[in-house]
This record gives structure tokens, sequence and C-alpha cells, in this order.
């Protein structure tokens, strides 16, 4: 028996560095996609994306870092921090700047505005890179490894993310942040945690510091900490937590949503002080990015979006254009699965994710200016889904098969592991279960049963194999 377990654990941790080579070279791949001759157009940044010229021109000419720093001055709008440029947010701006100041000591002339391009789209693929990773995480938190492997795959071989990371934009920035913010946000919800509510605000306070349109993300803040409270902690809790009546949990969530937006308010104006200190221009630029966008203000360039249907071109274009048409049926599919899924099962953790993805897909929607790059923050989350849904197939398929072979009666298991794995399963369990029912009931409750708590061994149900009677 003993020999037995140490063949599967020796086993398991070559599954583990199996994996964790796949993943490695997924990420190198990806790198070099978005790497690959970075100055195709031998410099000329400024003749094939306006948003590339105007954050260029931002940050070399309206930022620079004085040393030392006049302290006075910097808190005015004149402030030689101030981009004058609200378009977009300063986070992305200044990490560009800084940047080219670091490669200066490298490549000569780094900051100048004939070689910004190098850090700016550096600067773009290392956060796609980083975003890829993170979907990988996120999968495999929510629906395992290989989910996470897979949406990662499809991540890398995204044509609309290798697109973008040859131009300097900030969508891979902002799409970096959502993404992060949104993996802490499943800790809110499977345990309540008060670290993770921290670190997402602050993920999503750096993503309004790169796009201040992406606010009502903090939404999904709140639908966590009430999906918490209503449902409970999906992990296993501790002797504190399971003392917690109702009111607690209701004031620990109040709690945590608060700690949630005060800390993405200290990161928005830490990543974007301007936005309060030459609030004036701030607002009037949002304002004019609004009415673009809602088809109020008119703009050549914006025509080309007259009469085209809501939603559906959102779909179609990300399908063919942003992702190739194969990938793009298995993300929205897979949307879709996972939204009647949640519908039907009300799970936790997809509840926060659905409260992102389709509002922010309703808000984009239904927008008369529709470029490709504003589904981008969408796409690791599109990704993870199609994986889901592409596994639970192969899942489906594989039932099937066994269910129709003439020659044998499948093993089913409830949630678990082959007789190999776990020779001692349904022993171990059924212990557990005497122990539990051997402790008395807390006064005024009824005793706990295993099949209540979640936490319950996963008992294996097995078929004998039997050949058909001749």
């Amino acid at each position: 028996m003993i020999m037995q377990q140490r063949r599967i654990e020796t086993r398991g941790d070559w599954i583990d560095a199996l994996l964790l080579v796949v993943l490695i070279a997924i990420l190198v791949v990806g790198l070099l996609l978005r790497t690959y001759h970075m100055d195709w157009d031998r410099g000329h940044f400024y003749l094939y994306h306006p948003d590339e010229r105007a954050l260029v021109y931002s940050a070399i000419n309206n930022i620079s870092f004085p040393i030392p720093p006049d302290w006075h001055k910097l808190l005015t709008p004149q402030s030689p921090l101030n981009p004058h440029f609200f378009n977009y947010g300063s986070l992305p701006m200044y990490l560009i700047r800084g940047t080219a100041h670091l490669l200066s000591f490298v490549v000569k002339n780094a900051w100048t505005t004939d070689n910004l391009w190098m850090s700016g789209r550096g600067l773009s693929a290392l956060f796609d890179i980083i975003t890829i990773f993170l979907a990988f995480l996120m999968g495999r938190k929510l629906y395992g490894r290989r989910v996470g492997l897979l949406a990662a795959l499809f991540g890398t071989f995204t044509v609309l993310n290798i697109q973008l990371s040859h131009f300097l934009t900030v969508d891979t920035f902002l799409t970096t942040f959502i993404t992060l913010g949104m993996y802490f946000a499943i800790d809110i919800v499977r345990k309540g945690s008060l670290k993770a509510t921290l670190l997402t605000g602050a993920a999503l306070g750096f993503a309004m510091g790169t796009k201040v349109s992406v606010a009502p993300l903090l939404a999904s803040i709140v639908v966590a900490w009430a999906v918490w409270t209503v449902r409970g902690s999906s992990d296993l809790l501790t002797r504190s937590q399971e003392r917690l009546t109702s009111a607690d949990r209701l004031a620990k969530a109040i709690l945590g949503t608060l700690i949630a937006l005060l800390a993405a308010g200290l990161c928005f104006v830490i990543s974007e002080p301007y936005a309060i200190i030459d609030w004036t221009n701030f607002i009037r630029s949002v304002d004019e990015q609004s009415r673009m966008v809602r088809g109020i203000a008119d703009y050549p360039y914006t025509r080309q979006y007259l009469n085209t249907p809501i939603f559906l071109y959102q779909i179609w274009m990300s399908s063919v254009w942003g992702m190739g048409l194969p990938l793009g049926i298995a993300a929205y599919a897979g949307l879709a699965f996972v939204t009647l899924r949640t519908l039907m099962r009300r799970r936790s953790e997809e509840i926060v994710l659905l409260s992102w993805v389709l509002v922010y897909f309703f808000i984009n929607g239904i927008f008369q200016v529709k470029f490709l790059r504003y589904m981008l923050p969408l796409f690791p989350f599109l990704m993870i889904m199609g994986a889901e849904l592409l596994w639970q197939l192969w899942d489906w398929a594989g039932r099937i098969k066994e269910f129709r072979s003439p020659f044998h009666v499948p093993v089913a298991y409830a949630q678990g592991k082959k007789d190999e794995d776990y020779p001692n399963i349904d022993a171990e369990t059924e212990a557990w279960e005497r122990e539990q029912a051997s402790q008395p009931a807390k006064p005024g409750k009824r005793p706990r049963r295993a099949a209540n708590t979640g936490h319950r061994r996963p008992k294996q149900i097995s078929l004998a194999a039997v050949r058909p009677t001749q």
C-alpha cells in the first residue's frame, strides 16, 4: 500500500512538472508573438494609430520628472506631471515615460519622440502576457488546471491581443488590471477575505487610472460581498466564521465594500492625480469622450458605425476579426453556457464574473461607436468560459462513448479519482462521517451532516466491468 501511494505521489509530481513546462511554453510563445518585429513601421508610429501618436506626444511634451521636485507646483494644474490629456488615464503615460528613462541607460535617447515607442510597445506586450498568466490562474481557480491552460493557450494566439501588443495603446494595460481585480474578487466570494477586497479595490483603482470609463466595474465588489453574505463561504470555514450571525456577515460585507472602494479611490488618485487637481479639464475630456461614443458628437472617424446593429456588431467583429471565427464561436457559446448554468445552479463565483462581463458588454453594446479594442477587457473571461465549455463537451462525449460501449458498464464517480489514486477513500469517508456524527450538536441547532457542509470527501461509486452475456 505504501509503495502504491508513493507511485501515486511520484506520478502527481511528474504531472505537475509537465503542466508547468506547458504553461511556460505557452507564455514564451505568446511573448515571442507579441515582441516579434515591433518596429514593423520603422519608427513611423505617428502614421498608423492615432491613440499611439497622442499618447507618445503627451508623454513627451507634457510630462517630465523634475529633480528636485517643486512640491508646491506639483499640486497645481501647471505641474510638469500633468499630462493635460484625459482621453485616457495618466497611469500608462507615467509608466511609459518612466520606463523610457530606465531604458535610456541602455538605449541612447530612449525617452525621445523617435524612440518612445520601444518602451510603449514593450510595456503593451508585457501587460498582455501578464493577462494570459492571470487567465490561467483564474481558470485554474474556478474550474481546474486544464481549463486554465486552455484559456492561456487561446489568449496566446488571439489575433487582437497580438495586434494591440504591437501598438502603444492603453487597452492591454486596462485588461490586465481588470483581470487581476476579478481574480481577487473570487476570494471575496469564497472566503469573505478582507485582504482580497483590498487587493480587488487596488487593482480596479489602477484600472480606472488607465481608463475611467470602467468605473462601473466597482459594482462587482458590491455583488461579490452580497453573494458572500447571502450564500456564505464555499471554502472550509474557521470556527470563528462558523459562529458569524447574519448581522455579523452583513457588517463584515459593508466593511469589506468600504475598504475596497477606499482602496480603489486611493489608487485612482495616485495613478491619475490631476483628475482631482485639474478637474475642470478632466471633466471636459470625459464628457467629450462620452458624447463621442454615444454618437452625440460627430467625428469623421466614427461615422463608419452609423446604423450598425447593437450587440450583434460587437459579437461578429470580435469573433471574426478579434479572435478568429472558431474561437469566437467557442467563446460566446461558453458565455451563454456559463450564464445559463449560473441561472440554474447559482454558482457564486460565476455570478461575480458575469456581473462584470454582462454589464460591460451591455454598456459597450449600446454605444454607437464600436471600436473593436473596446472588447479586449472581456477577452480573458471569454477565453476561460470557452475553455470550460469545450472541456465539458469533451467529458460529455467521453461519458456517452462509455455508455454506448457493448463491452463494459462505465465506472461512475460522484466527484473523485480512480481506485488506484485513493484506495482507502470509502473507508476514510465513512470514518469521517462517524466522527462528525459522534460530535454533540450545539444548543438550538441540528447536528451537522457531512452532505450539508460542502466539505465531505468525494465518495466513489464503482460499478464492476461486466461483459454482455452471449
